[in-house]
């Protein structure tokens, strides 16, 4: 048996800059870091059959890889020509909840099928396939950055240019400032869960590609300066995403909610200095940043949901691997 973890990613600053019909003629750039919460996959050979067993929210018992229904693991298993295995999937945290379970869990099945086949591969080049099966295969309209925030794990700066190339830098924090993180800042869940493809289609839609540009543009550049600026702590990092959270807003009318608008006032009268929702938006998981003080009373609401903020710094890895 193998076992592959994968971690889930907060998006800071510049998402949607991420997208390849925006940095084909903008250079785009995201700030992201992975959290100690993961997408768990694991392997083994089914005893006696060529059939294939894939154990997620359902159960799929399939003679043929085109007999499957999960569109990822069909495009996956297709690509290896895969039979006689049994896949399960774990996870710490639900999906839809924006915190990229969707690229991880592609790029965790990915990098456990290159293990259990002894293919070579690299961080990089995981990222990359699983961003050809999302985004060339699956026809997803999402962008790349989450694929590669799993892949290599830790805080990284990821600049997207118009050739197509990524290039990611890593940020080093010190002791302190992973402290920053730690009790300055906290993730609050709001809302259902939702399809980020459903928001992201009617994004598309809402505005001219010239109105949308521009604030991407601004957000790309709010990514390089908060890499630049970071260690300025907290107060620096909660007004900067109540800036992005008023950019992000602007791109479409379900990113937002009355749900969510009052949440957010709510926090700043505990005393926040700012935050944003993650992902595409509508629901999931609200970023804030304040003293520790306000985030000891969030922290200790009873009216409120929340995770506290861990890092991982590994990327994908396979944590278990026994003899077939």
């Amino acid at each position: 048996m193998l076992i592959c973890r994968t971690p889930l990613r907060v998006s800071l600053f510049g998402g949607g800059s991420d997208f390849p019909n925006f940095f084909a003629k903008h250079t785009g750039a995201v700030l992201s870091f992975t959290l100690n919460k993961y997408i768990y996959t694991s392997i083994h050979p089914l005893i006696e059959s060529q059939n294939i067993l894939l154990k997620y929210s359902k159960n799929e018992f399939v003679k043929s890889c085109n007999d499957i229904e999960h569109p990822v693991f069909r495009a996956v298993i297709s690509s290896y020509k895969m039979s006689g295995i049994d896949i399960a999937v774990s996870s710490d945290i639900a999906a839809g909840t924006g915190l990229g379970s969707s690229s991880a869990f592609t790029v965790s099945t990915i990098h456990l099928i290159r293990e259990y086949l002894n293919l070579g591969y690299t961080k990089k080049s995981l990222a990359q396939e699983a961003c050809d099966i999302e985004l060339t295969k699956l026809k997803e309209p999402i962008g790349i950055q989450d694929q590669y925030a799993s892949a290599f794990g830790g805080l990284n700066l990821m600049e997207f240019d118009k050739s197509m190339g990524v290039d990611v830098i890593p940020l080093n924090l010190t002791n302190q400032q992973i402290r920053t993180f730690k009790q300055n800042a906290i993730l609050i869940r709001v809302g259902g869960i939702r399809s980020a493809g459903k928001i992201l289609e009617v994004q598309s839609r809402f505005m001219n590609t010239s109105q949308k540009e521009a604030i991407l543009i601004k957000m790309a550049e709010q990514a390089r300066e908060a890499a630049n600026r970071i260690h300025e702590g907290a107060e620096y990092l909660g007004t900067t995403l109540r800036q992005a959270w008023e950019y992000k807003k602007k791109l479409s009318p379900l990113v937002s909610n009355q749900e969510i608008d009052d949440l957010y006032e709510y926090l700043f009268r505990l005393g926040i200095y700012g935050g944003k929702l993650l992902g595409a938006g509508g629901s999931g998981y609200l970023l804030v940043f304040g003293s520790e003080n306000a985030i000891h009373r969030i922290r200790h609401d009873e009216k409120l949901s929340t995770l506290d903020v861990g890092f991982d710094t590994d990327g994908s890895k396979v944590i278990y691997r026994s003899e077939f």
